[in-house]
């Protein structure tokens, strides 16, 4: 064991921070990965046994310029003097900027906590270590605005050949010459055109020509369309939300009422676990029906369930950790795995592709749109009027009814609020009727007759005349 590991350090925790700086490198360098996620087991044979690994923070910058959560909890624990050493790749992956990493530096003097690279182990407590640790934060930040400064020379060497390609607006893109044209998606296109379609029927396209007469004719006219009241309120959040950030800018001064429908979409549908099995009978494709299972058992949401990697499962406690990133409230949480999801991953383990690090794929794909294929299951199985989102729906009223506290049901299923176990309508209406036939059956088990006698004599007495 390394002579600055003392024993007191190996009782606390030691902390591994993983971090790619973009979503391609996330994708795509896949043994960067590697290397950072080995890092547990290095923590490991150096005597630590609570091994905690930190990734919230693949696919963002450590340049300082974006928020990044993984970083901000390591800080915290180490705050809290619990963490005995911090494992990475190299200093560049911890902070490419001078204040984070000389902030992380001085707090781990504090609480005496080691910071552990591939060059080997330092203690910050140390003067040789301190001053090799700073020249370390030099270096990388000095090769991020080296790399920065390459990139703006090759962008305005092209832009003098002529060949240098901007963002185009929306609705545009470049072609195979160089020469700009309209975007192929079509919806993409049609949006544009509705846009000078305005344009021409207003005479104007600025804000001040958004009023609430405008947008109350906007209204109506989609509810004539047929649009749903959720539809219409998503359009308009647009236009809410665009008023409110020119308003924070300082660009308006003025922000009109946007109108707002009243929603009555209340989820309401449920599966039954005989429904659920005939329905699994008929999807014939392995990797769509571990796709489907997943979703009774943990209450997540389609896009969460694409998004979980390899990476994010722990072998050794049998957990799959959801990133931040990935989750639709912007919290990560982690579940485990154990019975029937347990199962699904044991069968994806048989699966897995060396050129996909997706949990849950069709050949190395991304699973897409399946909803052709449900509704074909469903109709084989005589099952009529169900989403594929019920099954979260589902989840949520099992675990109710197992007797799981509703925390805990919401740090599963990841919801945030209370509120979407009245949103859900998540009692269903046998339990309504039990709980009428419950009450009915105490009602009845009460006495019929009176058990309490008035006192003896009471009815005779008479009251006193006053003198």
């Amino acid at each position: 064991m390394n002579p600055k590991i003392s024993p007191e350090h190996v009782r606390r925790a030691a902390v591994v921070y993983v971090r790619q700086s973009t979503l391609m490198q996330v994708s795509d360098h896949l043994e960067s990965q590697r290397r950072q996620y080995a890092l547990a087991d290095t923590a490991r044979a150096l005597g630590f046994t609570h091994v905690e690994t930190i990734d919230e923070d693949l696919g963002r910058s450590g340049s300082g310029l974006v928020e990044r959560p993984g970083f901000q909890r390591l800080v915290a624990g180490v705050c809290t003097g619990a963490v005995g050493a911090v494992f990475c790749l190299e200093a560049s992956r911890l902070a490419r900027n001078g204040r984070d990493w000389h902030h992380l530096i001085d707090l781990c003097a504090l609480v005496a906590t080691l910071l552990v690279d591939d060059d080997g182990v330092y203690d910050p407590r140390l003067v040789n270590d301190r001053l090799l640790l700073g020249l370390k934060g030099t270096m990388s930040e000095y090769e991020l605005s080296l790399l920065r400064q390459r990139g703006l020379a090759a962008r305005h060497a092209k832009a003098r050949r002529g060949e240098l390609r901007v963002g185009l607006p929306p609705g545009y893109c470049w072609d195979e010459t160089g020469r700009v044209e309209l975007d192929p998606e079509e919806r993409i296109v049609e949006a544009m055109r509705l846009l000078f379609r305005k344009f021409t029927e207003l005479g104007s396209a600025r804000a001040l020509a958004v009023m609430p007469d405008r947008l109350r004719d906007y209204v109506r006219a989609r509810q004539d369309a047929g649009s749903a009241p959720a539809t219409i309120n998503r359009q308009l959040e647009l236009v809410r939300r665009a008023f409110a950030l020119a308003a924070e800018a300082g660009t308006l001064t003025y922000v009109p009422r946007v109108p707002r429908l009243t929603e009555r979409n209340a989820r309401q549908g449920f599966f039954e676990r005989a429904d659920l099995e005939a329905v699994l009978t008929h999807l014939t494709d392995a990797d769509v029906r571990d796709f489907v299972e997943w979703f009774p058992w943990t209450g997540m949401r389609p896009g969460e369930i694409r998004a979980l990697t390899w990476p994010a499962f722990d072998g050794e406690t049998w957990t799959v950790r959801l990133h931040a990133k990935d989750a639709k409230t912007g919290h990560g949480r982690v579940l485990a795995l154990e019975g029937p999801v347990r199962a699904i991953i044991e069968r994806r383990l048989a699966a897995r592709r060396l050129d996909s690090t997706l949990i849950f794929h069709r050949r190395g794909r991304p699973i897409g749109d399946i909803r052709k294929r449900w509704k074909k299951a469903c109709k084989a199985a005589g099952v009529v009027g169900k989403l594929l989102y019920d099954l979260r729906r589902t989840a949520i009223r099992n675990m109710v009814r197992a007797g799981v506290d509703p925390a805990v049901a919401m740090k599963i299923s990841g919801h945030r609020t209370r509120t979407v176990f009245d949103r859900y309508n998540i009692i269903a209406e046998a339990d309504l009727r039990d709980a009428v036939l419950k009450t009915q059956a105490y009602v009845a088990s009460l006495p019929t007759e009176r058990t309490v006698l008035p006192l003896r004599g009471a009815a005779e007495k008479k009251p006193r005349k006053s003198p």
